[in-house]
This record gives C-alpha cells, sequence and structure tokens, in this order.
C-alpha cells in the first residue's frame, strides 16, 4: 500500500490470530492443509517443504501474511496462490462464514468473495484462514526449487529495499518493468523516492521519501509508457487517500 501524506480516517487492524497449520485431510496423493491468515507466507511454505508437500514453492521469496497474499492473489514464476485454495475463511459482521472456491474468483492480483459485493461494503471483512490442496513430493527437491526461487527474486528484485513491492500490474503479454525500462524510469528518483536501479517496477523509499513525490513518479511513469507505447499501466500497489483539509 502506499499511504498518501497526511491524516487518514483509517483503523489500523492486526488482530492476534493464532498463528496455526493443520492437516484437514488426505486424498490420495493430495493433502488438505489449514493456515490462519495472520500466518507469514514464508513461514507457511517452510512448513509445507518440511511436510514434503509441494504446490506452493513458486512463492519463495515473497513477503508478508497468508492473508495478504490471499487477498492480492500473490504470484511468481507461474504460481499464483489461488490455484491451491479450497476454502477461505472470512470474518465478516460479527460472525465467521466460510466459502468454497466454486464461491470464490481469482484473477491477476485479485480476489472476489461473497462480500466483496457493492451491498455488502458496509462492514469489513477479513480473511482468518484457508485450507490448501497440496501434493505430496520429495523434501529435498521442493527446498531446492525453493532455493532456486528466492536467489532468482534476490538477483533481479531489491527484495531487501524499503518498498511494497511491483507498483504496476503487468499488461497482458508484457512486463510492466521492461517497458518502464525502455522509457529511462530505472533509477530515477524524486525527493526521497526513485525506481529501483536492478528492477524498474519497484520504487523504492530511499531516504524518508513522501508519498507527493511516490505519486508524481508514478503519474510520470504511466504518461511516459502510455505515451511510447500507448499502453495504460494499472496500478498493483493500493493508493490509500488522506483526510481532505
Amino acid at each position: 500500500m502506499l499511504a498518501q501524506d497526511g491524516d487518514h480516517p483509517l483503523i489500523l487492524i492486526r488482530p492476534a490470530f493464532e498463528r496455526k497449520i493443520a492437516l484437514v485431510e488426505t486424498i490420495g496423493e493430495q493433502v488438505v492443509v489449514r493456515a490462519s491468515a495472520s500466518l507469514p507466507l514464508p513461514h507457511f511454505l517452510i512448513h509445507l517443504a518440511k511436510a514434503s508437500l509441494t504446490g506452493l514453492e513458486g512463492l519463495s521469496g515473497i513477503p508478508g501474511s497468508v492473508g495478504g497474499a490471499i487477498a492480492m492473489n500473490a504470484g511468481s514464476f507461474g504460481t499464483t496462490i489461488g490455484d491451491r485454495i479450497r476454502q477461505v475463511s472470512l470474518w465478516h459482521k460479527g460472525r465467521e462464514h466460510s466459502f468454497l472456491r466454486d464461491k470464490l474468483t481469482f484473477g491477476y492480483r485479485s480476489f472476489v468473495h461473497p462480500f466483496s459485493c457493492p451491498e455488502q461494503s458496509d462492514a469489513l471483512s477479513i480473511i482468518t484462514s484457508a485450507e490448501f490442496v497440496l501434493t505430496r513430493g520429495e523434501r529435498k527437491k521442493i527446498f531446492a526449487a525453493m532455493a532456486g526461487y528466492t536467489q532468482r527474486k534476490r538477483a533481479t528484485q531489491p527484495v531487501c529495499a524499503k518498498s511494497a513491492g511491483c507498483v504496476f500490474k503487468n499488461p497482458a503479454g508484457e512486463y510492466a518493468g521492461r517497458l518502464l525500462e525502455a522509457c529511462g524510469l530505472k533509477g530515477k528518483t524524486r525527493g526521497g523516492v526513485g525506481f529501483s536501479t536492478l528492477h524498474a517496477n519497484f520504487l523504492l523509499n530511499l531516504q524518508k521519501g513522501s508519498a507527493k513525490d511516490a505519486l508524481w513518479l508514478l503519474r510520470y511513469a504511466r504518461d511516459a509508457v502510455e505515451s511510447a507505447f500507448g499502453i495504460a499501466l494499472e496500478l498493483e500497489v493500493r493508493v490509500v487517500p488522506c483526510l481532505q483539509t
């Protein structure tokens, strides 16, 4: 998320959910596992690898929580978290609701559930847990794949820098990073904010950067790409507006 400078009409909720992983059932070579939404995604992936369960190792190197990964349908190296979900539980209007896969829609960096409808927008929905369908595999191969994916990410993305990840979604059949680099955006800065010199689709907080400068760079980048390629880039980062004064 990119929060605008100033005060915000928001309450930050950090639910103290238990960070649990539980075996639900085994169906042949498939194993169903339930994970709490507050569980860090890297911890979840390591647990699966130790249990010799394959299917999500492509998400290696992605930070955040299991719930956050579901909310954005996190994906990498041809794997998206939504591909392995059987059921998602959400807290809505004072109680927990569970929805099977046929009631859920996962798209490119998007997750739609029954409470996503406009008529249900009067109350907050919070992901509490999810069930995943994994496949039995070889532990050594799973760990080797995870290490390879993580190494590739570190070589091409500023994973240790202060950023919110990729700022633009990849257009169909294209890469936002390539378009931005072609327009000379790699390494471009304004104030304390700048596009990474390693990957042009990462906007970094270099030194006490402001949202004003970040938004200026995002507008500049979108205009540059549209002018050069006729492609309107769509934001992946979510901009949080501030109170009007």
